[in-house]
C-alpha cells in the first residue's frame, strides 16, 4: 500500500542524509568551505524532499487511524442493528 511504499523510502533517504551531513561536517572540520557550500544546495533540497515524504507519511497514517475507528464503530452499530431487528424467541430482549 501507499503508507508501506512511502514509509520504506523514508529509511534509505534519512541514512543517504546523514551520510552527506557527516562529509559536509568533516568538509567544515577540515576548513573546505568552498566544498561544504557547494553541497548545501542538495542537501537542502533532499532534506525538503525527505520532511515533505514524511508529512505524508504521517498525514495518511492519521487518515488511516482516523478510518478505523470509523469502520470500527460501523461494525458495533451494524452488530446493534443486527440485534435490535432479530425477532427470534431467544433473541428478544424482556422488557
Amino acid at each position: 500500500n501507499l503508507i508501506d511504499t512511502d514509509e520504506a523510502r523514508l529509511t534509505p533517504d534519512l541514512v543517504a542524509l546523514k551520510a552527506q551531513q557527516t562529509q559536509m561536517k568533516q568538509l567544515l572540520a577540515d576548513k573546505q568551505y568552498a566544498a561544504y557550500n557547494a553541497q548545501v544546495s542538495d542537501f537542502n533540497a533532499k532534506a525538503a524532499s525527505y520532511n515533505s515524504l514524511a508529512s505524508t507519511v504521517r498525514d495518511l497514517i492519521s487518515q488511516y487511524n482516523t478510518l478505523l475507528i470509523d469502520r470500527n464503530n460501523l461494525v458495533v452499530q451494524a452488530k446493534q442493528l443486527l440485534k435490535a431487528i432479530d425477532s427470534r424467541p431467544n433473541n428478544v430482549s424482556s422488557q
